[in-house]
């Protein structure tokens, strides 16, 4: 997020990702909180497209892989891109993707629904504070470990410890 702002070359910009941080901006713009505006990039997704549903990979990586080519392209044609020829094909990447379920605790539907609901009953327990510590990215992925049978539930240090919340 920021990247259009940038290529308008204004200082005068304000870049948000993320649903609640975009309805927060738009608001505050509307109670007209904000000065001299030129620009609001918005992205709904947190870390803009490459922390979107269709990012095929981590977003980290993906960022990564996307510098990797700009930088190629800059070296290769220089800055104006505009003159990048019609064989721009080669700076593509291609890599072949393989299908990986999200989400799909069984594939039988009243077994899923049954580990949703075993799914709801740890996050119930569990602190809220993502903290990764488990090896999940948020308490809902750490839910979902255990209900899979990836990760003990025991797995949570924060949960183990009474009185850390």
């Amino acid at each position: 997020t920021g990247g259009e702002s940038i290529a308008l070359e204004t200082e005068k910009f304000i870049a948000v990702d993320g649903v609640d941080e975009a309805v927060e901006i738009f608001e505050s713009l509307e109670d007209e909180k904000f000065g001299d505006i030129e620009y609001i990039e918005a992205a709904a997704c947190t870390g803009g497209c490459f922390g979107g549903s269709l990012t095929v990979e981590n977003s980290y990586s993906a960022k990564s892989n996307i510098k990797v080519i700009v930088d190629e392209a800059k070296e290769k044609y220089g800055y104006d891109i505009i003159n990048i020829p019609e064989n721009y094909r080669e700076l593509k990447r291609d890599m072949k993707l393989e299908y990986n379920p999200v989400l799909q605790l069984d594939s039988d539907l009243g077994i899923a629904i049954k580990k949703m609901e075993e799914m709801g009953r740890i996050l119930r327990k569990l602190p809220g504070l993502d903290c990764g510590v488990c090896g999940a990215p948020t308490c809902r992925a750490f839910a979902e470990d255990v209900v899979r049978g990836i990760a003990p539930e025991e797995s949570c240090v924060i949960m183990e410890r009474p009185g850390i919340k």
